[in-house]
């Protein structure tokens, strides 16, 4: 049988744990150790950790990959502040500036390299990333999230949400960003 692994976790926002290029080198190692070539991901499309399965994906490093994206998407995410693809495109530049690469590009290539995607219609508010956070946890096997909590389960906020609406019968993994 298919895993089919949701890659979630903190995409930047907490200005208590600044992110940097090392944390998403270490994400990117624990990806490449979890997954397999058969694997199927599945990915919010947000910054940092939910675009570690982007970037697998782009790598060769899996079968495939669906994105369940908060906002249609063309180059980048559509909407404006107060939108959840306004939010999206935000976090994407800053990541993309920490990283130095194009992470909306590598959205692109993704999708254009085959990957299946849902989009949530642009509207006011953040409720797409709620309904497509619930898409995430309906459609995997397995969670691999990672946050700045120290236990076995993540942070609270989105990650959390997504972990409990996954609920304990699918394989969850947490790994902590947090040094040791």
């Amino acid at each position: 049988m298919q895993r089919v692994i949701a890659v979630i976790g903190t995409a930047g926002r907490d200005k208590q744990f600044p992110m940097d290029i090392s944390h998403w080198e270490f994400i990117c190692r624990a990806v490449r150790f979890y997954v397999r070539p058969g694997d199927h991901l599945v990915s919010g499309g947000a910054a940092w950790a939910d675009h570690a399965a982007v970037w697998a994906f782009n790598e060769g490093l899996s079968a495939s990959l669906t994105l369940h994206l908060p906002a249609p998407f063309e180059a980048s995410f559509s909407g404006g502040n107060g939108t959840s693809g306004g939010a999206a495109n935000h976090y994407h530049r800053q990541f993309s500036r920490a990283i130095r690469r194009d992470t909306l590009a590598d959205i692109q290539e993704a999708i254009l390299g085959g990957a299946q995607c849902t989009y949530q219609a642009e509207c006011k508010g953040y409720a797409a990333m709620f309904a497509r956070n619930r898409l995430v946890a309906e459609q995997c096997t397995h969670v691999l999230a990672f946050t700045f909590g120290m236990g076995a389960e993540p942070a609270d906020g989105g990650t959390k949400a997504t972990w409990d609406m996954a609920g304990p019968g699918k394989m969850r993994r947490h790994v902590s960003l947090k040094p040791p």
